[in-house]
Formats: C-alpha cells, sequence, structure tokens
C-alpha cells in the first residue's frame, strides 16, 4: 500500500511538471507565431479601410443620384404627356365653342 502511495504521488508530481512545461511551450510558440502589430502597419490598414469606404459611398451616392435623375425625367415625361393632352382637350372645348 505504502509503494502504490509513493508511486501514485510521483505520478501526479510528474504530470504536473509535464503539464507546466507543455503550457510554457504553448505560450512561446504562440508567442514567436505571432508577432506584435507594429503601429505603421495598423495606421496602413485604417487608412485603407477608410478609404474603402469613402468609395464605397461614392459609388453609392453616383447610383442613386442616377436612379433619382431617372425617376425625375420619368415624372416630367410623365406630366408633360398628361398636361399636353389636358391641353389638347381644352383646344378642342374650346374649337368647339
Amino acid at each position: 500500500m505504502d509503494d502504490a502511495r509513493r508511486q501514485y504521488e510521483r505520478d501526479r508530481k510528474r504530470r504536473y511538471r509535464a503539464e507546466l512545461r507543455n503550457k510554457r511551450l504553448k505560450e512561446q510558440t504562440r508567442a514567436e507565431v505571432v508577432p506584435e502589430p507594429d503601429l505603421e502597419s495598423i495606421r496602413e490598414y485604417e487608412r485603407e479601410r477608410k478609404r474603402q469606404y469613402r468609395q464605397n459611398v461614392h459609388t453609392d451616392l453616383q447610383l442613386l443620384r442616377e436612379q433619382v435623375l431617372d425617376l425625375s425625367q420619368e415624372l416630367a415625361r410623365r406630366c408633360t404627356r398628361g398636361i399636353t393632352s389636358q391641353q389638347k382637350a381644352l383646344l378642342k372645348d374650346k374649337a368647339l365653342v
């Protein structure tokens, strides 16, 4: 029983040390693999993101302007068509009187 207990304690300590060693290795490897980002690359990324955003907004505005222009032209065409037919009817009525 005493030998079994000592063996258990030895194995437990060995597992604990192995876990600590593995944990340290993982942290060390992670620190080597993931370098600290430098400030200039972060700024460059932010600049590129803002430029892309402005370009997208500009494109969206251009599309909206085109749609508004198309709709206003269609509205003007329809209104003009309505007015001219009304004017024609008025002219016909006046001609009859």
